[in-house]
This record gives C-alpha cells, sequence and structure tokens, in this order.
C-alpha cells in the first residue's frame, strides 16, 4: 500500500471514529504534503530519514506553529499505519512536539462577563442571551456543544443537560442554579419553531458558529465590553475560575471533556498578578 492509499484509509478510520469536520479538513490539509512527497512510495519503504528530510522542508515553508500541528499530525498517521499494517513507524525515534502555550490567558475576563450580564434580559432576544452565556459561563461546552443543544438534552430538575461535541461524542455537563434560572426563563417564552433549544429568532434556523459570535459581540458592545467574547473565552474562562476556586485538574479534565491530561493544561495559563496572588495565599512561608 502507498503512502497515497494509506492516507484515504486513515481519514476513512478517523471519520469513523466521529472526529468533527473541521479535524478531518486539518488532517487533509496537513497530510496532503505527504502525499506530495511520498504519495507513490510504498508505506514499508518510508524512512526515519525520510521524514526528517520531510520535516525540515515543512519548517522551511511554514510558520513554526503551522509546522509544529503537521509534525503531530505525522506522529498519529504514522502510529496508526503501525497498528493499522502492522509496520514500524519511521517517527518512533523523532521528538514528538507539544504545542506551543500562548503566555497571556485567553479566558474572558470576569469584569467582562459580570457587564455581559448587565445588559437587559426583559425581551424575548435578551431571554435568549442571557441564558447562552450563563450557560456557555456555568458548564464550560464547546461552541457546537451550545448550539447542537435540543430540549430533550436537558433536565433542569436536577440541573443537568447532554452537549454533542467533537464529531458525535455526548457528555454531560452540570448547571447551577442561576444557569438553571436563565434557562427556564428562555424556554418559558421560546417558541416551539426548532429542535434546537437557542436559535436565530429571525428566522428559527439553527446558529451558525459565527452567528453565536455576533450575538456575543453585540452583548459586548451594547456595555462596552472590549475584551474576549467569543465562545472559547467562556470555555477558558470557565476552566480557570474552577480552579481558583478550589477545584482539581482531574476533575476539570472531565468537565471540559477532554480525553487527555495534556489538552486541559493548554487551558491553564495565567498572568502574573495572578501567580503572585496565588503565591502569596499558598506559600510555605506562611506557616512560620
Amino acid at each position: 500500500m502507498n503512502i497515497r492509499e494509506a492516507i484515504t484509509e486513515f481519514h476513512l478510520a478517523r471519520e469513523a471514529d466521529g472526529l468533527a469536520p473541521t479535524t478531518l479538513t486539518w488532517y487533509r490539509s496537513g497530510l496532503s504534503h505527504l502525499i506530495q512527497r511520498y504519495g507513490d512510495i510504498d508505506i514499508s519503504q518510508i524512512t526515519t530519514r525520510d521524514m526528517r528530510i520531510h520535516i525540515i522542508g515543512l519548517r522551511g515553508q511554514f510558520e513554526e506553529s503551522t509546522a509544529g500541528d503537521y509534525v503531530r499530525q505525522l506522529h498519529t498517521f504514522w502510529s496508526w499505519c503501525a497498528r493499522e499494517y502492522g509496520i514500524s513507524s519511521p517517527m518512533k525515534n523523532i521528538r514528538y512536539e507539544q504545542p506551543k502555550r500562548s503566555g497571556e490567558p485567553r479566558a474572558a475576563e470576569t469584569a467582562d462577563i459580570r457587564q455581559l450580564l448587565t445588559v437587559p434580559a426583559e425581551s424575548y432576544e435578551g431571554k435568549r442571551n442571557r441564558a447562552i452565556v450563563w450557560f456557555l459561563l456555568d458548564t464550560g461546552c464547546r461552541n457546537a456543544g451550545l448550539r447542537g443543544l435540543k430540549n430533550e438534552d436537558i433536565n433542569l430538575s436536577d440541573g443537568y443537560a447532554f452537549v454533542t461535541e467533537k464529531g458525535r461524542k455526548r457528555r454531560k455537563v452540570f448547571m447551577a442554579p442561576p444557569n438553571i434560572s436563565a434557562m427556564r426563563a428562555w424556554l418559558e417564552v421560546r417558541a416551539n419553531c426548532s429542535e434546537f433549544v437557542f436559535f436565530n429568532i429571525r428566522n428559527c434556523q439553527p446558529l451558525t458558529s459565527d452567528g453565536l459570535r455576533q450575538i456575543l459581540r453585540r452583548m459586548a458592545a451594547q456595555v462596552g465590553v472590549t475584551g474576549r467574547v467569543n465562545p472559547h473565552a467562556f470555555r477558558h474562562a470557565f476552566a480557570r475560575e474552577f480552579l481558583r476556586s478550589g477545584g482539581d485538574i482531574a476533575r476539570l479534565q472531565t468537565l471540559l471533556g477532554h480525553e487527555d491530561h495534556d489538552s486541559t493544561m493548554m487551558y491553564l495559563i495565567f498572568n502574573d498578578d495572578e501567580i503572585r496572588d496565588a503565591h502569596e495565599r499558598h506559600s510555605p512561608s506562611n506557616l512560620y
């Protein structure tokens, strides 16, 4: 089997595993460069030296972060080939690069979220928007998880909901009283014109990813917020505040729906003032 054929089978396997369309597109983009260089060569003939030459070419062609993404894709692809076809991975002696962490927090600021919650919620649209903010903040769900939420996914009496993310992965998220209250206020007036809890109120069509961002941007403009208010910034805010309030990383990993510890660690970026404050509160010097 040559590289081109193996990559086709790899994409099929990943799609069957339930990966999101955006992730599948990401793999296709990265592995297309491997096809260009070695597409017609049998997978058993590719050596570690070949991969090192390929990686050097990627680093010369793309920015550091993009090249790093492509190298991690190569590790995933060749590990799959090793399991699927019983070959030795040519990447086994090549270092796996961890994604570089940004030096600045990517979370929505607490003060900005408080401002968003001052946007009037008496109108039909206002009730929907207030419920959106609370659900993002309180559950740490992804953009797709909120947009795909349906009536039957919510249990307000017991304070939880099910979200579907990363393709077809379904997981439970929990709802605190303010979130439940905002959701109940929305559901009491919500028109029964869509299977989804949140929708475009002008045409009852499902919210798009950009549509959700537009809602949050309009709310921010109403109250003069200029900081991060995209859906993923709420997910980061959830993670940071969970830890700052005394939560532990193991439970945070479960609440975020991460399969590995490293994914959770990417959310844990604090600024100098936050680190200094934590040091003052927890330093062993306080014992003496």
